[in-house]
C-alpha cells in the first residue's frame, strides 16, 4: 500500500491532459474511501482484539495516539464509525469499493438510533443506490426524507423532556419576559404556571428582576394537561 501510495505521489497533474487529470483527481477520491473504510474497520477491529489493553490504556484511540502522530479523537471517531458499519455489510462492502465515502456513511449514521436500527439494516440497498445517483447534498436531504418517514414521532418522549427548556423573569414594573422550547402542551403548561403563579423558591425579594428558572419536570409535575388534540 505504500509503495502504491509512494507511486502515486510521482504522478504531476500539469503533465496530464485536462481529461487524464480530471479522472485521476476523481479517482483519488474513490481510493480515498477505501482507505478511510480500511482505517475504520482496522481501528474497530483493534479495540475489540485490546490492543490498548495490553498497554495499560482506556482506548484503542490512546493507544494510537501513544504510538503515532494522530489525534486520538480522529481515531475515536474512525472507531465508532466501524462500530457502526460491522452489522452493515451491504454499506461496509460498498465504503469499502469507494461507492460510499466518509461523509455518506456518516450522513446514514446520523440517523441510526434504536428506532430506526432495523429499517436502516433493511435499506442498506436503498442508501448505495442513493449515493450513487445522487449528488452528495441531494443525498443528504434524501436520507433525512427516509428519516422523517421511519421515524416520524422522532425522539422519545424521554429525549424530548431532556430538550425541554423554560426560564422567566419578572422586571420591577410587573411585565414577565420568558422563553420556552417544547411541544404544544409543555408551552401551554409554561403559560398556565406563569398565570397561577408557580411557587418557586428563588431566595429573593418579590422586587427581584434576575432570572428564575424553572424546569420543564415542576412544570410537567405541578400541572399535568390531558393531551392536546
Amino acid at each position: 500500500l505504500c509503495d502504491a501510495l509512494d507511486a502515486a505521489s510521482m504522478v504531476d497533474p500539469l503533465g496530464l491532459s485536462v481529461g487524464e487529470a480530471g479522472e485521476w483527481v476523481c479517482g483519488l477520491q474513490t481510493i480515498r474511501a477505501r482507505v478511510d473504510a480500511l482505517v475504520c474497520a482496522a481501528t474497530h477491529g483493534a479495540d475489540q482484539v485490546g490492543v490498548h489493553r495490553e498497554h495499560g490504556l482506556r482506548r484503542v484511540a490512546d493507544h494510537v495516539g501513544a504510538n503515532t502522530a494522530a489525534d486520538p479523537s480522529v481515531v475515536a471517531a474512525d472507531m465508532r464509525l466501524g462500530r457502526f458499519l460491522e452489522p452493515v455489510a451491504e454499506l461496509l462492502a460498498a465504503f469499502g469499493a469507494g461507492v460510499l465515502t466518509r461523509a455518506h456513511v456518516q450522513v446514514i449514521r446520523s440517523v441510526h438510533n434504536p428506532r430506526t436500527r432495523d429499517a436502516v439494516l433493511g435499506a442498506q440497498q436503498f442508501f448505495i443506490d442513493a449515493a450513487t445517483d445522487l449528488p452528495f447534498a441531494e443525498f443528504k436531504r434524501c436520507v433525512a426524507y427516509w428519516a422523517n418517514m421511519v421515524d416520524p414521532d422522532g425522539a422519545t418522549p424521554k429525549d424530548q423532556a431532556r430538550k425541554r427548556r423554560f426560564r422567566w423573569r419578572k422586571h420591577a414594573d410587573g411585565a414577565i419576559e420568558g422563553f420556552a422550547f417544547g411541544d404544544q402542551q409543555d408551552l401551554v403548561a409554561f403559560l398556565l404556571s406563569l398565570g397561577k403563579g408557580l411557587d418557586v423558591d428563588c431566595h429573593r425579594s418579590a422586587t427581584d428582576t434576575g432570572d428564575r428558572g424553572i424546569t420543564a419536570d415542576h412544570i410537567a409535575d405541578k400541572y399535568r394537561l390531558p393531551e392536546l388534540k
